[in-house]
């Protein structure tokens, strides 16, 4: 099987480290893979991510160019195709997207023939997916592709790309139900995004080991990850002593926190500690140095939340969860193997964070199943297994 997976940025970027222990997962397992970043920018921010550079085609931009207009050069009605499908996208940004991301569709084209590809597999069902539609519908070879969660409400010429994939694979069941609200015939495969799980995260926890309970949230600074119930939350419980937040990311409401943070006087108890990278988180996470994780999404109608990869991994390190029940979350930490407390209810937050942050034992309960459910359910090596063989029927 000779594979290329077209990505957003990955391995460039802040972006996609969730992809790291996939795309290792079919390395390990002996796969001939490439990686192709729809806009190879953003510096090599994470180790782990960095480790594929080797295998990335088409970084440089000014070579990929020149070589991508010779090669359309020789399949100009196909190209001509493209370009006209690409503008049936429902909305004039999407519209916008696919067809500058075209401009990389020679580049790619010559990736898959300079790699004798036979198979494409792509994640994001925006413009990433209509460059990998054109380039493996123009060498005449299967493709399929990943959906998340809001690349499936921005149904970004959706219904095209599912009657042209081999399969779509979505990484959560309530992704199925948002697919079929777009495209109602579609029949998606649920394969959940996997992490790489440590057998010694099963040793007992030391949450309390600090005398009090340390808590991390790894999200960007967006709307939707609703950082401001989260702090203000977390202010409600200043009397209990020895608790601390500490929030890593980046984003452009970065400084609105930071300044709400100064407001409610959280500054010796809420920490911002920038973005982290991921290697080094995970390397954090496998050392506990946090007793929990939390997590909230905000409750309206575009808060469209995945399965949260970070509860994942600090769940594959035996760290307790709580997080708020939005999208695909229950599944993943349903049924006792987290926390959950209601969307967009504040007291319940604060209720929810006040009985975690005080009940060691209950965190303690929570560490051991979460990692069950992720060992179980939610393992890098399984979820590319179970992919690689629905790829390998395209070519059957």
């Amino acid at each position: 099987m000779s594979l290329v997976y077209v990505t957003s940025r990955f391995p460039f970027g802040p972006g996609e480290a969730f992809l790291a222990p996939e795309i290792g997962a079919h390395v390990a397992a002996g796969c001939d893979l490439r990686v192709f970043p729809m806009l190879p920018k953003g510096g090599l921010v994470h180790r782990d991510a960095a480790t594929f550079i080797g295998r990335t085609d088409g970084v440089d931009l000014r070579g990929t160019a020149a070589a991508g207009v010779k090669n359309l050069a020789t399949r100009p009605g196909r190209f001509t195709r493209t370009v006209v499908r690409a503008g049936r996208s429902r909305s004039r940004a999407a519209r916008l997207r696919n067809y500058a991301v075209l401009l990389r569709l020679g580049a790619l084209i010559e990736a898959l023939d300079r790699a004798r590809a036979t198979h494409v597999h792509v994640h994001w069902g925006g413009a990433s997916s209509t460059l990998a539609m054109a380039a493996a519908e123009a060498v005449g070879i299967p493709w399929s592709m990943t959906l998340h969660r809001w690349d499936i409400a921005a149904n970004n010429l959706l219904d095209e790309k599912i009657e042209s994939a081999c399969f779509t694979r979505v990484i959560s069941q309530a992704a199925v139900a948002d697919v079929r609200a777009v495209v109602p015939d579609a029949d998606p495969v649920v394969i959940h995004m996997g992490v790489t799980v440590d057998a010694r995260a099963l040793e007992p926890n030391a949450a309390g080991r600090h005398g009090g309970c340390r808590l991390l949230n790894v999200a960007n600074f967006v709307e939707v990850k609703n950082h401001r119930d989260l702090v203000e939350a977390f202010g409600r419980l200043r009397e209990i002593p020895d608790v601390t937040l500490d929030l890593v990311g980046a984003g452009p409401l970065l400084n609105e926190i930071r300044e709400l943070v100064a407001s409610l006087g959280l500054e010796e108890k809420v920490n911002l500690l920038g973005p982290l990278d991921h290697d080094e988180l995970l390397r954090r996470l496998a050392g506990r140095e946090w007793d929990g994780v939390v997590l909230t999404s905000a409750a309206t109608p575009d808060a469209h939340e995945g399965i949260p990869v970070s509860l994942m991994e600090a769940m594959a390190a035996g760290i307790p969860v709580l997080a708020t029940d939005s999208g695909g979350t229950r599944e993943l930490i349903g049924e006792d193997a987290g926390a959950l407390v209601p969307a967009g209810d504040r007291e319940g937050l604060t209720s929810g964070l006040a009985r975690f942050v005080s009940d060691p034992v209950f965190r303690a309960r929570l560490a051991t199943n979460g990692h069950r459910r992720v060992s179980e359910e939610f393992n890098a090596e399984v979820s590319a297994s179970d992919l690689r063989r629905l790829i390998a029927s395209c070519s059957a």
